[in-house]
C-alpha cells in the first residue's frame, strides 16, 4: 500500500479549523497559543475556533485567547447541548471573566458548532482545510450526520469528503487502553473514528505525556497579566507545568513528517462501548485503513523546549 504522504500547512497553503473541549486541561490554551504562533509565521488562515465543551464559560475562554494572541474575529463554535464538562471551571471562568470583554458585556458571538463547521466548510475549496480534534469527538460526529440544509445541498460527511484534507486528533492509548478524549463521549468516538471519510492522524495520549510544556522557573511578574500563564497556573495549582497532548497535535498540523515526527503505517483505532469506550490500536495487517499514528523523531526535551518557546512568546 503507498505511503500516505501528510502535507503540513507550513508547506501546502490550507485552512485550520480547531475543536477543543476547553476546561478540562490547560494544554487546550498552550494549544491555542501554538496554533496562532505558527498560522502567523506560515500565513495560514484558521477558519473558526470549536467548543465541544456545554461549558458556558468556554468559548469566553477562547474568545479571550484567541484575542490576546491577536485573532479576535476567529468564529466561535459550541456544542449547545447539557453534560459535558460544566463541572470543569478550574481557568475556564476566570479567563473568560476577566479577559473577554465580550463575554463580560454579553456581547460574545457563538454559533452552534454544526452549522458553523457545514458553512466554514461549504464556503472553503475542495481539499483545503484541516481539522485538529482536541477534545470529545461530538461536534465531529454531529457534523458528519447533519443533513443538507439551507447552508449546503451536501450532507455533513459530503462536506467532509469534498472539503477536508485530513483530521489529526490527539486520541487514543496506544496499543490500547483507556483515553480522555474517547472515554468521555465514546459513542460519538466510535462514530467518528470508524466512519470518517479522510485521512486521520493520531497523537496518542502517550506521544505528549512526557513532553512537559508550561512556565515553570520564569518571571512570574512577566507574565501576570497573561491569560495563558493564568490558565497554567491555575490549572496546575501554581506548578507551572503540564503534559502537552494538544500542543503536538497542533504542531503536527503544521510540521507534518520532517525534523519532529514520523508516521507509523496504517493503523484501526476502534472503541469498545462495552469496555466504557477503552480503545485498541490495530496495526498488524491493515492494508485499507486511512489512520496513522504520529511518532516522535526529537527526545523529550527538545519538544518541550521548541514548545515552550512558543508560550514563552506571548
Amino acid at each position: 500500500m503507498k505511503k500516505f504522504l501528510f502535507e503540513p500547512l507550513r508547506t501546502v497553503r490550507r485552512s485550520l479549523i480547531l475543536d477543543t473541549d476547553i476546561g478540562p486541561d490547560c494544554d487546550d490554551v498552550g494549544a491555542l497559543a501554538v496554533m496562532y504562533y505558527l498560522a502567523k509565521r506560515h500565513n495560514t488562515k484558521v477558519l473558526g475556533v470549536m467548543s465541544c465543551s456545554s461549558s458556558e464559560y468556554a468559548p469566553g475562554c477562547i474568545d479571550a485567547i484567541n484575542s490576546y494572541c491577536g485573532f479576535p474575529d476567529i468564529p466561535i463554535g459550541t456544542y449547545k447541548k447539557p453534560g459535558l464538562f460544566e463541572d470543569y471551571t478550574k481557568y475556564n471562568k476566570f479567563i473568560a471573566e476577566n479577559f473577554s470583554e465580550a463575554y463580560k458585556n454579553g456581547t460574545l458571538q457563538v454559533e452552534d458548532a454544526v452549522q458553523l463547521y457545514r458553512r466554514l466548510l461549504a464556503n472553503s475549496p475542495n481539499n483545503s482545510v484541516i481539522i485538529v480534534t482536541i477534545g470529545t469527538l461530538n461536534n465531529i460526529a454531529e457534523l458528519m450526520d447533519s443533513p443538507p440544509d439551507a447552508i449546503s445541498p451536501f450532507s455533513g460527511i459530503e462536506l467532509i469528503q469534498n472539503k477536508v484534507y485530513s483530521m489529526v486528533s490527539m486520541a487514543g492509548k496506544y496499543p490500547n487502553g483507556p483515553e480522555f478524549n474517547i472515554v468521555q463521549h465514546p459513542e460519538s468516538a466510535k462514530r467518528v473514528f470508524e466512519n470518517f471519510p479522510v485521512p486521520v492522524v493520531y497523537s496518542d495520549f502517550d506521544l505528549g505525556y512526557t513532553v512537559k510544556t508550561g512556565f515553570k522557573n520564569i518571571d512570574e511578574d512577566k507574565y501576570k497579566d497573561n491569560p495563558i500563564y493564568l490558565s497554567y497556573k491555575l490549572y496546575t495549582d501554581e506548578t507551572l507545568e503540564n503534559s502537552s497532548y494538544d500542543l503536538t497535535a497542533v504542531h503536527f498540523a503544521f510540521e507534518g513528517e520532517g525534523d519532529y515526527y514520523n508516521l507509523s503505517g496504517p493503523v484501526r483505532l476502534t472503541v469498545d462501548l462495552e469496555a466504557s469506550g477503552s480503545n485498541t490500536f490495530e496495526e498488524d495487517g491493515i492494508e485499507d485503513s486511512n489512520q496513522y499514528l504520529m511518532r516522535k523523531k526529537r527526545t523529550d526535551i527538545e519538544l518541550s523546549h521548541y514548545l515552550n518557546n512558543i508560550l514563552l512568546s506571548f
